[in-house]
């Protein structure tokens, strides 16, 4: 829906126009607006309806707007505030900058002079605040705006306003007020009077993060962060970074001790201890490893600590039900739960058995990760060691989840521990493809056969499924099991079709047969007898199901519509034991996806808008008469279009997966790559033939991606490895019998290898400054050296056919570096050709065309436009039916 017909803007009409979203969080969306009487822009920061509804306007408004008499130079001031349609908002500056967040996000480490001036306004703030009795209670990046450089800070008093509005329905309803990372300890235990030394600790730790790269207490989950609040000390300054002056690390210690009156009396004594030398000697800093505390000042704060924890352990719940309380009457059973932007979910949704937890795969700094929610937490938070992790399931009795990732099965406990790896060997395994937990000692696997019981103490793998080749069918996939794993239901995709020819089948584990009951995406069983399946239009319904005879009793009833599907095949959903369902709606529908033509000035237009399945990878051939691209039609395979005839062709690995196509220099060959069973290879086809690919080089251990032929046609250069490590390495394609080399190699995730068009520069990209940028480096083995290309992030870098520009997706551009080959390497300037937005930005996602013809790239459809991606949770799931006969 546009924001400008939404409910919130209809109520606002009149004194603001809502132009556009500019944000959300788990608690706020922020808009942009018009102020109609002042003909100025503004930001509406809108509270969302839970907790609007939990705080009650009255006394909200009344406290908030004590924070519109402070006016400082360095406060973002409040223009006004109110209540529309049911949901409380406040006005604030639109202030055409960002955030201290953002910044950091782009360089990690500020210089020491822009920290130490950004912390120093911010503490004049603060300090002015304090002063008329108003303590900020949520000092972070996030709320710290940066306007030609310097500090405004945000949502002054506005904690203190939701505190007072209804400090007793705030604490049944679990809002915590803070953010765990920059909480001072007296916040994190509850300490009902707390006073403005507190912002100088929230204050001190984000200046430590400005000069660090990170705050000062980091953990997998917010429990683990106030423990270390509490408990631990941080890591010396000078320790990560020498160049931080003494009096500066030595006035950042002392604003981060633990007990108020061992810090800063005052934001301004913060402020000249920073910007002073003489004012605040280094002598008394003591940091992690020195001398501790008492005995019993620890053993105080562990036991608020174990008190903090057991008392969150219900925030989640209390929250929900509070809030569903409060709902307008007949939707008491739908909730939506605040996912932040950072960790949109992506494929399935795992949900324990009594419905309490929440895990999901989703974004994290090294790719995907882990998230789980449950009743300790309003939000979500990463689970330790599940970097690249996909496919989640948890675990019957609710205590561990096991997923896949980087070609293995791995289990971990969800209260914390280490992480255990029932498989490393996936060689007969579809590594992406769902899991399934069937009971206490086995999990269900996608096999090349079929779908597999996997014991969980070691042994045989029992087969479940067979495949029927003859009656077309690719793989079968997203199994689940009947209760007592009388039957298990599977996915079955057919002729590598569209979504149409994904169906739900049930299969007698006893025999191995089974049999199709109606088209789906995805199919969960739940009591009293009933599936509930995602259709292909992404609709989900609910089916009598009778487990005796394995067949459906009676029609279909609608639940839901526009369920999340990632890709074709990976519906968004979940529904525990016990009734609850949770499922996602929003995003960008990547299956609807246009291959277009756009010159340097960023116009498009459509060569191919047929796509009804994903699509990534663009190549395009030599001479710039064909197209190359990975098209997701069931399973992957390469679609290969005639620019100038229209024509279509397909290149297909039987039985598997082909993507990352790559055309030879002189065009007679595409390369492209398998990697779904054993590890990964390698093949080249021969343009213009029938003939099968050939395999050229296999990998038994790791997955292959990305290869990229050399100009001379001797050298193939690809990356192997998955997730948060991946070399690069060249392969001679003159003699099978040369070991291959690897180039690029590390900790961090080397990616997207390109030979320059005289063969003497490779270009890649890589995270090994923690976010991922371009570098380029000789393809001379005696050379060491390489040079930085871009310097605000980069993927997927693209030579231009002369070698004299390197094109790379920036963070929101496309990006052209003018760089020089003749003797070394040098970038001589970088800018931005036109804004990626609307646009797929997948490494891999365009193509140089030849001279000055532009690029290929894939764009999204209009009718697929983005929108906020959201969790649905109904408790119980059969709310949805009573509600759609009504």
């Amino acid at each position: 829906m546009n924001p400008s017909d939404s409910p919130l803007a209809q109520a606002l009409a009149g004194r603001y126009t809502i132009i556009r979203e500019l944000g959300r969080g788990g608690m706020a969306t922020v808009y942009l607006a018009e102020d109609v009487r002042h003909g100025r822009n503004v930001a509406v920061k809108v509270l969302n309806e839970e907790l609007s509804a939990i705080l009650g306007a009255e006394r909200f408004l009344k406290e908030i707007t004590l924070t519109a008499s402070l006016q400082h130079p360095h406060i973002l001031p409040l223009f006004d505030s109110g209540s529309a349609g049911g949901q409380l908002f406040y006005v604030m500056p639109y202030i055409d900058g960002e955030t201290l967040r953002t910044r950091l996000q782009r360089e990690r480490q500020l210089p020491v002079a822009d920290a130490v001036r950004i912390a120093s306004e911010a503490a004049s703030a603060l300090d002015y605040a304090h002063h008329r009795g108003i303590v900020h209670r949520d000092v972070k990046p996030e709320n710290i705006l940066l306007q030609d450089g310097h500090a405004l800070v945000a949502d002054f008093g506005i904690a203190l306003a939701l505190q007072q509005a209804s400090s007793t329905r705030m604490t049944q309803a679990g809002l915590s007020l803070g953010t765990p990372e920059y909480m001072s300890p007296e916040q994190a235990i509850g300490e009902p009077n707390i006073d403005g030394r507190s912002d100088i600790f929230s204050l001190g730790a984000v200046t430590y993060e400005m000069l660090a790269g990170s705050p000062p207490f980091t953990g997998p989950a917010a429990q683990a962060i106030i423990a270390k609040v509490i408990t631990e000390e941080p890591s010396p300054l000078s320790s990560q970074r020498k160049r931080v002056p003494p009096y500066v690390e030595a006035a950042v210690r002392t604003a981060l001790e633990k007990v108020p009156a061992d810090r800063f009396a005052t934001a301004a004594e913060f402020s000249a201890a920073l910007t002073t030398p003489t004012a605040y000697p280094a002598s008394g800093v003591t940091w992690a490893g020195q001398p501790r505390r008492s005995r019993s000042t620890i053993v105080a704060y562990v036991i608020a600590t174990v008190a903090i924890i057991a008392a969150l352990w219900g925030w989640g719940r209390v929250a929900l039900e509070r809030a569903r309380e409060l709902r307008t009457a007949g939707n008491s059973w739908l909730t939506t739960i605040p996912i932040p932007d950072s960790t949109l979910p992506f494929g399935p949704i795992a949900i324990s058995r009594n419905g309490s937890r929440l895990v999901f795969a989703a974004r994290g700094r090294n790719g995907s990760q882990l998230w789980m929610r449950d009743a300790n937490t309003l939000e979500p938070h990463p689970i330790f060691g599940t970097d690249s992790a996909r496919f989640p399931t948890i675990s019957p009795d609710g205590r561990r989840v096991a997923f896949v990732a980087n070609r293995s099965i791995r289990i971990v406990s969800l209260t914390g521990g280490p992480v255990t790896t029932l498989t490393d060997s996936m060689a007969m395994l579809a590594a992406f493809a769902p899991i399934q937990w069937a009971d206490n000692d086995h999990l269900l696997a996608c096999s090349s056969a079929g779908i597999v019981s996997i014991p969980l103490q070691g042994g045989a793998w029992k087969p479940l499924t067979s495949i029927d080749r003859a009656g077309a069918e690719v793989f079968h996939t997203d199994p689940n099991p009947l209760p007592g794993g009388a039957v298990v239901f599977i996915i079955v995709p057919r002729n590598y079709g569209d979504d149409s020819h994904f169906s739900v089948a049930v299969s007698d584990p006893a025999t191995g047969k089974h049999h199709v009951i109606m088209p789906g995406l995805g199919v969960r069983y739940v009591d009293p007898g009933y599936l509930l399946v995602v259709r292909p239009d992404s609709s989900l319904i609910a089916v009598p199901f009778d487990g005796q005879t394995a067949r459906v009793t009676g029609p279909a009833v609608a639940l839901a519509r526009a369920v999340t599907v990632e890709g074709s095949a990976l519906p968004q959903f979940a529904v525990s034991a016990a009734g609850q369902l949770v499922y996602a709606t929003g995003g960008v529908d990547t299956r609807f996806l246009s291959l277009v033509r756009v010159t340097r000035d960023g116009s498009s237009s459509v060569i191919d808008s047929t796509w009804r399945g994903g699509a990534r990878n663009v190549a395009v051939s030599p001479d710039g008469q064909r197209a190359a691209i990975s098209v997701e039609l069931g399973t992957w395979d390469i679609q290969v279009r005639d620019l100038r005839t229209g024509g279509l062709s397909q290149i297909a690995i039987p039985g598997s997966v082909a993507n990352y196509p790559a055309f030879a220099a002189d065009g007679s060959h595409l390369f492209l790559v398998e990697g779904d069973a054993q590890g990964g290879a390698i093949y080249a086809a021969t343009m213009g033939s029938t003939a099968p690919p050939v395999m050229i080089l296999r990998d038994s251990t790791l997955p292959l991606s990305d290869p990229a032929p050399s100009p001379d046609g001797r050298t193939l250069y690809y990356v192997k490895g998955i997730g948060g490590r991946s070399d690069i390495y060249a392969h001679s394609l003159d003699s099978s019998k040369m070991t291959d080399r690897d180039i690029v190699a590390g900790p961090a995730r080397q990616t997207s290898p390109r030979p320059s068009p005289d063969g003497r520069w490779l270009a890649y990209a890589s995270n090994e400054s923690g976010r991922r940028e371009i570098y380029v480096r000789s393809t001379n083995p005696m050379r060491a050296d390489r040079w930085q290309v871009s310097l605000t992030g980069g993927t997927t870098p693209r030579w231009s056919r002369d070698g004299r520009e390197l094109l790379y997706f920036g963070a929101d551009s496309l990006m052209s570096a003018t760089v020089s080959t003749a003797g070394d390497f040098s970038v001589r300037d970088r800018r931005a050709l036109f804004s990626v937005s609307g646009f797929s930005q997948q490494e891999g996602g365009f193509a140089v065309l030849p001279g000055s013809d532009g690029f290929l790239m894939l764009a999204r459809r209009d009718k697929t436009a983005a929108t906020p991606r959201k969790l649905v949770f109904v408790n119980p799931w059969q709310s949805l039916m009573s509600g759609a006969r009504r």
